[in-house]
């Protein structure tokens, strides 16, 4: 069988149908938050959309009341159902899982409940090496959500049942060596970056003297988000999304902005600049600092109004400030004063210029940014090297299950 879209070849003798002629499909709801009775002691699974994203399912999100339930759309679903998301953030939205628990859902999650023509495990590797073009189910809008339609539509390989049992059990085994191994590759980058975290807090745990950060500083200004773009003289405007946790640049589609003369001059950026976030929904992001660099300040860009820039006096080397916001010391400091408002934590100009830290001589920087240069270059290398293995790990994995979905790779039969 040839010419679908989603595949090149099946066998022969495999069928092919739309999902809806196998399986049952349907979504539940969720109780009134508004109602703690719902909620409070509830013994009832209940799973929310991002459940999809666990692979398996095997712990609930919450649990809800059996009044909660009976007051609300939630549904149960059987244990060894497929369950697809219809919409959430992320990768969220056409992403399946299999539930190992029986558990109620709500809207945003659709259960799939097969026939008997279809083994759950099958229909759950062929879902999830078709995550993109289950999304585009939904059309270009990537916000636009999934519904019952666009799942029973998809198109499913469908082989003898006992073959189907077959490849998920061969799948199972297989996938399960690449993924201990992946696993072993994960492990070994948390402890990179612990010695990488412990490498930079080292280099800072001296004598020298402890200064206030705003005595230093030439600039402690927010940036600006101007207006929507006119597609003339429009500005790249710097986000805190083009900030890596890591403190380095990531920008790849900056957005573009009308800004006044006045604003494009004051945010234009120069090298040596620190900017950091100031604005987030996760303490994990406010407070990360990126050091401007000759590209990006030929880059002409300017930065948003949820970042600030500091600009150093020459008593203090922008490179060595940069290491030290790094540090868990400066991280524990602003943990510590960020504010919380309408779920977002905050960070202001003033705020950082309270910030207390350490000023040994000019020479002494600089002996101490080029050795952590030098240091984390070692580990960066480390760790490059196991997110490549990682990546052709994962992208052997989706070739060995597409091609054992579509009926490409001969299954063996277990001794």
């Amino acid at each position: 069988m040839t010419g679908h879209a989603w595949f090149k070849t099946l066998p022969a003798e495999w069928a092919l149908v739309e999902l809806k002629w196998v399986a049952r499909i349907y979504s539940g709801g969720t109780p009134d938050r508004s109602r703690p009775e719902f909620w409070t002691d509830g013994d009832i699974p209940w799973l929310a959309s991002g459940c999809v994203n666990q692979w398996k399912v095997t712990e609930p999100s919450e649990y809800i009341t059996k009044q909660g339930f009976e007051a609300s759309s939630a549904r149960f679903v059987p244990r060894g159902a497929v369950l697809i998301g219809l919409a959430g953030q992320g990768k969220t939205k056409g992403t399946a899982a299999l539930s190992l628990i029986e558990a109620t859902i709500n809207q945003s999650v659709a259960a799939i409940v097969c026939g008997s023509a279809l083994d759950p495990r099958f229909l759950h590797y062929w879902l999830s090496v078709n995550h993109s073009n289950i999304r585009g189910l939904s059309g270009g809008d990537l916000r636009d959500g999934l519904n019952h339609g666009h799942v029973g539509a998809i198109p499913v390989p469908l082989p003898p049942r006992v073959l189907q049992t077959r490849i998920a059990d061969y799948l199972d085994r297989e996938t399960a060596t690449i993924d201990a191994l992946i696993a072993k590759q994960v492990e070994l980058m948390n402890r990179l970056r612990e010695r990488r975290q412990a490498v930079i807090d080292r280099a800072f745990v001296s004598t020298s003297e402890i200064v206030i950060l705003r005595r230093h500083l030439v600039l402690n200004d927010s940036g600006a988000w101007g207006e929507d773009p006119t597609g003339a003289d429009d500005v790249a405007v710097l986000r805190s999304t083009e900030q890596t946790v890591d403190g380095y640049w990531a920008i790849s589609d900056p957005a573009l902005r009308t800004l006044s003369q006045t604003e494009r001059q004051n945010t234009r950026l120069r090298e040596g600049d620190l900017i950091v976030t100031k604005t987030s929904g996760s303490f994990k992001h406010v407070g990360k600092t990126t050091l401007v660099d000759n590209e990006v300040a030929e880059g002409g860009y300017g930065f948003g109004n949820f970042m600030q820039r500091l600009r150093l006096k020459s008593t203090m080397i922008p490179k060595f400030l940069w290491w030290f916001m790094r540090t868990d010391q400066a991280r524990s400091w602003i943990n510590l004063v960020a504010t919380t408002s309408t779920g977002l934590m905050n960070l202001n100009g003033s705020t950082l210029g309270r910030m207390e830290v350490p000023l040994p001589s000019l020479v002494e920087q600089r002996e101490i940014a080029d050795h952590l240069d030098r240091e984390t270059a070692k580990i960066d290398a480390l760790i490059t090297k196991a997110e490549r293995f990682i990546e052709l790990a994962q992208e052997r994995r989706a070739a060995l299950i597409t091609a054992a979905v579509t009926g490409q790779i001969e299954i063996p039969t277990e001794d």
